[in-house]
C-alpha cells in the first residue's frame, strides 16, 4: 500500500499548498512538466507556453500558475499528483521533492496545520479608507501647528521702539596646518564614498531580495533546507552552518561542501559568491543571514564545527547521523568514497573492527563501483529489475536478527496452494510479517511505517468480520 494512502484529500492539499513556491523555484523544471503532462495534470497551451520560457524568473512564474491552476481547477487529482511526482525518475532528478516525501513519511507535514486563515477581501478593501481618513486628521494637525508656529515667529520679530534680539555667535573654527586639513578633507571624504557605495550595495541587495517576492517563515523552520545554485542541487544543514563559508554545510549524493566549495561546482558560473548565488526557496544565504535563520558562531568560539584541528575537519566530510537508523548515538563508521555513515550492526552486512582496512567502502559504493565494472552502460528500469542481487548481502543480516522470516509473497504462495486451515494462521502470519519489520527496523521511518500499515490492517479485519 502507498504511504499517500494514509493520508487524507485535505492533508495533501494543504501541504500541496504551503509546497508550491518551492516546487516553482526547482532548477531545470522541465522534466517535471513532462511528467504532469503525460498525467494530463497540466493545459496543454500553459505548458507548452512555459517550456518555451527562457528567462528563469518567468519560468518560476509559469511553474507558480501552473501549480496554483491545479490547486483551483483540480484539486479531486492531488492524490494523483503526488503519486506521478515521487516516482523514482523524478525524485532522482530533484531533490526537494525527496524532503517532502520525507516530510509525509515521517509526520513533519502537519506543522502547516495551523496556518493562519486567509485574509477576507472585505478587510483588505477597509484599510485604505482608515488611512486615508488618518491622513487627512494628520493633514489637519500640521496646517494648526504652521500657523502657531508664524504667529509666534512674528511676535519674536522686534518692533520700532523693541531692543534687537542679540545674534548668537557660531563657534571658533579650529585652526589648522594647511597638510593637516587636507588630509583630513580626503580622509573625510573617501569615508562618505566608501559608506554610499556600501549603502547602494546594500539597497541593490534588498531590492534584488524584494523582487523575489514573499515566501512564508514557515518554510525555513526545517533543520535542512533545499538549496541551488544554477543547475547544482543540494541540501543545506543549519546545524553546521557555524563558520559560514569555512564549514560543510551543504551535502550532495556525492559529498559535503562549504558554501564556497558548492559555488564552484556551477561551471558556467564566472564570478559566483557564496552569499548571493546560492539559494533556498528564491533567497540568498545572505538573506536567510541577515534574518537569523543561519547562525554563524563568533570567531572566538571553540566547538567542533569552529574547530581547525584535523579530526574535526576530517569529521565534516561525513554525515553525522547513522544513513540507517538516523540516530547520532554511539559510534559511527563512515565511508571513505561517500558522506554516508554508520552503526557497524546497522550496515549489511554487520561490520567487525577486525575487517576494517585502511579504506572502507559501504555496500551502497561497493555495489555502484562493481556496476560500473559490469555495465558501463546505462540499463533501463527492466534490465536492472531483472538484474541478479547479492543474496549474502541482503539475506545473511536480516537472518540474524529475524528467526522466523514471513514476507507477503510467501503468505499469497500459501493462500493459493490453500495451506491455511483456519482465518487464524492467515492473519498469525500476516501479524508475524509487521512484527518482524518492527523488530528489525526499530525506531526508523520503516519502523512509523509499518505499524501505521499494521493498525490499517487491523481496523480493516474487525471491520469484514463485523468484530466488536
Amino acid at each position: 500500500m502507498d504511504l499517500l494512502d494514509f493520508l487524507t484529500k485535505e492533508e495533501l492539499i494543504r501541504f500541496f499548498h504551503c509546497k508550491k513556491t518551492e516546487m516553482s523555484c526547482m532548477a531545470e523544471p522541465n522534466i517535471f512538466l513532462h511528467q504532469l503532462r503525460d498525467h494530463n495534470l497540466v493545459p496543454e497551451k500553459l505548458y507548452k507556453k512555459v517550456v518555451k520560457m527562457r528567462c528563469k524568473e518567468k519560468r518560476k512564474d509559469g511553474v507558480y500558475q501552473i501549480l496554483d491552476w491545479l490547486e483551483k481547477e483540480r484539486s479531486d487529482s492531488v492524490h494523483l499528483f503526488w503519486t506521478c511526482v515521487f516516482k523514482d525518475h523524478i525524485l532522482q532528478k530533484y531533490p526537494v521533492l525527496r524532503l517532502f516525501r520525507n516530510n509525509l513519511i515521517d509526520g513533519s507535514f502537519r506543522v502547516y496545520e495551523n496556518l493562519p486563515a486567509p485574509v477576507d477581501q472585505t478587510e483588505r478593501e477597509n484599510k485604505p479608507v482608515q488611512i486615508k481618513k488618518s491622513t487627512a486628521k494628520e493633514k489637519k494637525r500640521e496646517r494648526k501647528r504652521k500657523k502657531r508656529h508664524e504667529e509666534m515667529e512674528e511676535d519674536k520679530q522686534p518692533g520700532p521702539s523693541c531692543p534687537s534680539i542679540p545674534k548668537k555667535k557660531k563657534p571658533a573654527k579650529k585652526l589648522m596646518f594647511f597638510s593637516e586639513s587636507t588630509a583630513e578633507m580626503k580622509r573625510s571624504g573617501e569615508e562618505v564614498q566608501d559608506e554610499q557605495k556600501k549603502e547602494g550595495e546594500e539597497e541593490g541587495r534588498e531590492e534584488e531580495e524584494d523582487n523575489t517576492g514573499p515566501v512564508h517563515p514557515s518554510v525555513f523552520q526545517a533543520p535542512s533546507l533545499p538549496v541551488s545554485c544554477g543547475s547544482v542541487n543540494g541540501v543545506l544543514y543549519k546545524c553546521r552552518f557555524a563558520s559560514g563559508s569555512r564549514s560543510k554545510s551543504i551535502r550532495t549524493e556525492e559529498r559535503w561542501f562549504t558554501p564556497e566549495e558548492f559555488v564552484r561546482q556551477e561551471l558556467t558560473l564566472i564570478d559566483g559568491h557564496w552569499k548571493k548565488d546560492i539559494r533556498c526557496h528564491s533567497k540568498t544565504l545572505n538573506y536567510l543571514s541577515k534574518k537569523q535563520i543561519l547562525i554563524v558562531h563568533s570567531l572566538l568560539c571553540s566547538c567542533n564545527l569552529c574547530s581547525p584541528m584535523e579530526q574535526d575537519l576530517l569529521d565534516e566530510k561525513n554525515d553525522d547521523e547513522c544513513f540507517i537508523c538516523d540516530s547520532d548515538l554511539g559510534d559511527l563508521l563512515c565511508c571513505d568514497e561517500c558522506p554516508r555513515a554508520f552503526h557497524h550492526q546497522c550496515h549489511l552486512p554487520a561490520v567487525q573492527d577486525d575487517s576494517l582496512g585502511e579504506k572502507w567502502m559501504c555496500t551502497f559504493c561497493v555495489l555502484k563501483t562493481k556496476q560500473r565494472c559490469r555495465q558501463p552502460r546505462q540499463m533501463t528500469e527492466k534490465e536492472a529489475l531483472d538484474s541478479s542481487i547479492s543474496q549474502y548481502i541482503l539475506v545473511s543480516g536480516y537472518s540474524r536478527v529475524i528467526t522466523d522470516p514471513m514476507w507477503v509473497d510467501r503468505v499469497k504462495t500459501k493462500l493459493q496452494n490453500k495451506q491455511y486451515k483456519t482465518l487464524g494462521q492467515f492473519v498469525s502470519d500476516v501479524r508475524l510479517i509487521f512484527h518482524n519489520c518492527h523488530i528489525f527496523n526499530k525506531g526508523n521511518k520503516f519502523d512509523k511505517l509499518g505499524s501505521r500499515l499494521s493498525e490499517v490492517f487491523e481496523r480493516e479485519f474487525k471491520t469484514i468480520f463485523n468484530i466488536e
